[in-house]
């Protein structure tokens, strides 16, 4: 297990995608996981497996395989206008604001932020 926080935020997008490239290759050979924490989206979708949430409560969430959360994969199945460009992205932006309007009054009725 390797805990890595931010540690690809400031590599240029070909040094972070042998970074990624060499994480998979170290996971797949050695039966390792990594828990990443990151708010750069740009290679989560290709890479990740699984996804926890931090809450706002500050308790994280149990962890959900991709392939078969709900909520990431009707984010997959849209299409059009719809489409997420970033689909993991789309799921943590969703999943936050799902947590805000439960547990604060900061969004209003239209679901915009105060």
């Amino acid at each position: 297990l390797c805990v890595i926080d931010e540690f690809a935020a400031d590599l240029d997008i070909f040094s972070r995608k042998r970074f990624f490239d060499y994480l998979d290759r170290e996971c797949n050979e050695r039966g390792a996981s990594v828990v990443y924490c990151t708010h750069i989206f740009d290679q989560a979708d290709a890479w990740a497996s699984h996804v926890a949430f931090m809450q706002l409560n500050k308790v994280l969430s149990p962890v959900h395989c991709l392939a078969t959360y709900e909520p990431y994969q009707e984010i997959l199945a849209r299409t059009g206008a719809d489409r997420a460009m970033c689909p993991m992205y789309q799921l943590v932006l969703e999943e936050l604001e799902r947590q805000y309007r439960n547990q604060s009054d900061l969004f209003e009725e239209d679901n915009k932020c105060l």
